[in-house]
Order: C-alpha cells, then structure tokens, then sequence
C-alpha cells in the first residue's frame, strides 16, 4: 500500500497536507506483521517520533504513531 498526496502515485491519498510527498511511503503485510517503509520523501516519515529513511524497513504496530511531513496517525 502506497501512502502520498496524489491520486495515480498512491494507493491511499492524503489531500489535506501539502507537506505530504507525492508518494510518501509504502506500507507492507509479511508474515503476520505490518511495516513501513519511507519512499524518499521531501518531509519524511516517523514512528513513534523517530526517523525513518528510505531503504530503512520498520516494524509497526496498534498503539504506534505514524508522522508523514507534519500530520500525526494511530495505528489501530
């Protein structure tokens, strides 16, 4: 699943934040476990306020929260 702000580059669109990158970052499913991965954007990508850069894979989790640029999410 490609997250980003515009529609034909990502799966999930976020509108609302023009801080979002186009395509911002990948989420994937392997093995009963949900990760992250940042897709080179402009702002970046975060988990639970720490950085993560493009090649690096992070594990997510419910509870943890996500930062694209400058908007917060849950994982729920």
């Amino acid at each position: 699943l490609i997250i980003g702000k515009q529609q034909g580059f990502a799966d999930l669109v976020i509108p609302f934040s023009t801080a979002i990158s186009r395509k911002h970052c990948r989420i994937t499913y392997v093995n009963g476990a949900y990760y992250i991965n940042d897709e080179g954007s402009t702002n970046g990508t975060y988990v639970n306020h720490t950085r993560i850069y493009p090649g690096q894979t992070v594990q997510i989790k419910r509870g943890d929260i996500i930062r694209l640029a400058n908007a917060d999410f849950r994982v729920i």
